[in-house]
């Protein structure tokens, strides 16, 4: 029998929850009280303050260079001498992965994707993949992975077909790179229930921010 809670006269933010895809990933990815962890510091974060966003100075380069149509590890490398002792050995850590990650494929970068906004089960997500990759031959709507945290490749089917979603055009593909391993997480675990491991996990996403706004925990 279910049992009645009295929660708090506090109610939930009106309309859907918005999130960056990174932001996504990172919960997708976790498991567990974890994945609770995950929404309730994306929640309280508060607005975005550009001294605290820890990968910016990275990602502005990385930006910049493909934009330019290079990704060059090296000189992330070299960039990575000079910011601030707390960030260098993540900054250094992330360009060396992506130097192995380089000598390891034949990788040409096309440009820029759009940015879309997907948006169902009561959230929504800023699709915002870094660069279009030829990546031994093939082309791929790629998203940038910074963090720390490994990404193992079953943990993520919902943020790969989210971004098929988003960024399936003729005769390209859609991946994830864990930056700091130089691993490429491919589209090819996706299959026929892939869209509901999505809605699923975007539901579940939207539950667990409404039970921390009321307090139900």
């Amino acid at each position: 029998m279910a049992i009645a809670t009295v929660l708090p006269s506090r109610q939930p933010r009106s309309g859907p929850v918005q999130v960056t895809l990174g932001q996504f990933i990172r919960f997708e990815s976790a498991a567990g009280n974890r994945r609770v962890q995950v929404v309730d510091d994306i929640r309280t974060q508060g607005e975005w303050d550009e001294q605290k966003d820890y990968y910016l100075q990275l990602r502005r380069q990385i930006a910049s260079q493909v934009r330019t149509g290079s990704l060059d590890p090296k000189s992330l490398g070299i960039f990575a001498t000079t910011v601030h002792d707390k960030k260098r050995d993540r900054y250094g850590a992330v360009a060396a992965g992506l130097e192995r990650f380089r000598r390891a494929h034949r990788v040409e970068v096309l440009g820029v994707p759009a940015r879309v906004l997907w948006s169902e089960e009561g959230l929504r997500v800023s699709a915002d993949p870094e660069a279009t990759l030829r990546i031994d031959g093939d082309r791929y709507a790629t998203k940038l992975y910074l963090l720390k945290d490994e990404l193992e490749p079953n943990t993520v089917i919902a943020a790969l077909q989210l971004l098929r979603e988003t960024h399936r055009l003729p005769g390209a593909r859609v991946a994830i790179l864990d930056c700091e391993r130089g691993r490429l997480i491919r589209d090819t675990r996706l299959n026929a229930h892939s869209p509901l491991v999505l809605r699923l996990t975007a539901g579940n996403f939207a539950n667990t921010w409404t039970a921390l706004e009321v307090g139900q925990q």
